[in-house]
């Protein structure tokens, strides 16, 4: 297998083929922030379908709902006898791609064939639910994993807690590095926040309504103030699919509202909303609140939510709670207030501790953004990413 040589003044870049179900939903926007950045590598992409290819910066892809109708039909066709698309190893063949960094645990496994194949070591990263809810859903996975554990080179986690959990399904720990989210500084400038004197504390919830995001407890804890006159304000960013548990997630928030109907018009909810709308609306509020907890079905966030990170980007700071690798992101009284999981009253009580103490808002925010340029600013995550990709590379 061919080395990497990082030679002064060479202009070629080693290529590395990142893996990948769908590029890019705009929920996983953080997947295409590590391919963004490279600078030493140059990116491929192989996916099955293509979304917001606006923002794909004209990486070199190969996805398979583009082929012609009858080389897609073949390699459905190829892929049953082979268990890989003969239209990805042509792919990172022409591309001469010396790695393949698989996104989530269930791709990983289904890259093994393709890497087997182009004789290509193989890096997974796992984000959290195919860590902890797909090994529960489908107890399969508990065999699967044990595969991809011994074949591939690399396993990333996002923090400690989720390498713990890639540990107890199996993964040697010497397999394992943590390997930092990270957002691009660049699209979010540092605004410190300053509470004036009579100004509602204007507080954000963003996420989608699954149980893991902990949103009803969010809800109730601002009508528990709500209800104690303090001068608040929520706006609420997210919705529910067709899933039946979201729903039943989007049944309860509004449950709340409706009992509560004498405060509702202090609530507003937006919806879903791009990436550029969240963005100004965490400079149009003081304080994020983000209170994941782990679902009854086994759900988890493995390691912590982007929007921590980019909301502590901006100057602002979190209420959250002591749930994965949330604390490596939300340092418990100097960026942000931890809560207990399910604990309304605690996040009421941290949301009045901001009301009564505005100063903290601004004291908190700046903490947040030094934390973040220190372990989450996505070009300094990149240079660690490469530097793994040297060593992996260079072991083969």
């Amino acid at each position: 297998m061919s080395k990497v040589k990082l030679q002064a003044g060479k202009t070629d870049k080693p290529v590395v083929a990142h893996a990948m179900r769908s590029y890019y939903p705009l929920t996983a926007n953080w997947i295409h922030t590590q391919i963004a950045h490279l600078k030493r590598y140059r990116p491929i992409v192989i996916t099955q379908t293509t979304q917001n290819l606006d923002a794909m910066n004209n990486i070199k892809r190969c996805a398979l709902q583009e082929r012609s109708r009858v080389e897609y039909f073949l390699n459905r066709v190829i892929r049953k006898p082979l268990k890989l698309y003969p239209s990805f190893y042509r792919f990172i063949r022409r591309h001469k791609a010396q790695l393949i960094h698989a996104h989530f645990g269930g791709q990983g496994y289904h890259m093994m064939p393709l890497a087997k194949a182009a004789g290509l070591p193989l890096i997974t990263m796992f984000y959290g639910y195919d860590a902890s809810l797909t090994p529960k859903q489908d107890p399969v996975w508990l065999t699967l994993y044990p595969k991809l554990f011994r074949f591939g080179q690399l396993f990333l986690a996002e923090g400690q807690h989720m390498r713990k959990q890639l540990m107890s399904l199996g993964c040697p720990a010497e397999k394992i590095t943590v390997q930092h989210l990270g957002v691009n500084l660049g699209d979010y400038r540092f605004e410190p926040r300053r509470l004036l004197h009579n100004e509602p504390l204007r507080i954000l919830i963003a996420g989608r309504f699954t149980e893991k995001k902990g949103i009803p407890y969010a809800v109730e804890a601002f009508f528990k103030l709500a209800r104690e006159k303090a001068n608040v304000r929520l706006t609420v960013i997210g919705d529910s699919g067709d899933d039946a548990r979201e729903r039943k997630i989007k049944e309860q928030i509004m449950g709340l509202v409706a009992a509560n109907q004498q405060f509702a018009d202090l609530v507003e909810f937006r919806g879903f909303r791009p990436l550029a709308e969240l963005r100004k609306a965490y400079y149009e509020h003081h304080v994020f609140l983000s209170p994941s907890v782990q679902a009854e079905t086994g759900d988890n966030e493995g390691g912590a939510p982007v929007t921590l990170i980019e909301a502590a980007a901006t100057g602002m700071p979190s209420i959250s709670t002591h749930h994965c690798d949330i604390p490596e992101v939300v340092v418990d009284g100097s960026s942000g207030f931890l809560a207990p999981e399910r604990d309304s009253e605690a996040l009421a009580n941290y949301l009045l501790e901001f009301v009564s103490h505005p100063a903290l808002i601004t004291e908190m925010g700046r903490a947040g953004r030094k934390h973040i340029e220190a372990e989450y600013d996505a070009q300094r995550q990149t240079e660690r990413l490469e530097i793994l990709y040297d060593k992996v590379v260079a072991r083969e």
